[in-house]
């Protein structure tokens, strides 16, 4: 099942919401990053679903940045400085939601997500595992407890981790790690050596 999804970093947390307009939550991102509207970067996942939210963005004169997945990487990327992304925007799977949201909440950042069922038959599977789909979800429905860890490694390029790469020395790997309690962040590059 589809969520309709908005991540931004700490400095914006509590300053967006997933009700309110694409321009409103820009005009609260870029006062609460202090930066004009036009250097606000919102990361939406290149999908014909999104061609509304797309053009909003662009009358609004935000920064579109389109990624053909991974949108637990784009929850990620706000909470991240050196990302070049403020906020993510748009409607991803359902599980990847969660992914993110415990992610960000690790960060720091704040996430919002309400499930999109597409048709009558999601919307009563939702209802039959005892799931309001019309609920919004806030980070703590989605990743509840202080005590979270999130790890990822790259399997392809993306805007937070390199993919893997071969070579006749070996396999190069990028992974992350974070806790929450701490708000800690660890990048690691290893080197995977094979006979």
């Amino acid at each position: 099942m589809y969520m309709n999804k908005i991540s931004v970093g700490k400095k914006a947390a509590g300053k967006v919401h997933l009700d309110k307009s694409v321009k409103e939550n820009v005009e609260a991102v870029a006062k609460a990053l202090e930066k004009p509207v036009s250097e606000v970067t919102v990361m939406v996942m290149d999908r014909p679903r999104h061609e509304q939210l797309i053009k909003d963005l662009r009358e609004c004169g935000a920064r579109v940045r389109l990624i053909g997945d991974g949108d637990v990487a784009g929850a990620i990327a706000p909470c991240l400085p050196d990302s070049g992304v403020d906020m993510l925007l748009g409607i991803g799977a359902a599980p990847e939601g969660v992914l993110g949201a415990v992610a960000v909440k690790c960060l720091g950042g704040f996430f919002q997500g309400r499930l999109a069922p597409k048709d009558d038959g999601e919307r009563l599977r939702a209802k039959s595992m005892g799931v309001n789909p019309d609920v919004l979800l806030e980070i703590e429905d989605l990743a509840k407890g202080s005590e979270l860890q999130f790890v990822a490694t790259g399997i392809i390029d993306g805007p937070i981790l390199k993919g893997v790469s071969a070579s006749h020395h070996g396999i190069k790997t990028h992974s992350i790690v974070m806790r929450s309690k701490t708000q800690t962040i660890r990048f690691i590059e290893a080197h995977h050596h094979i006979k």
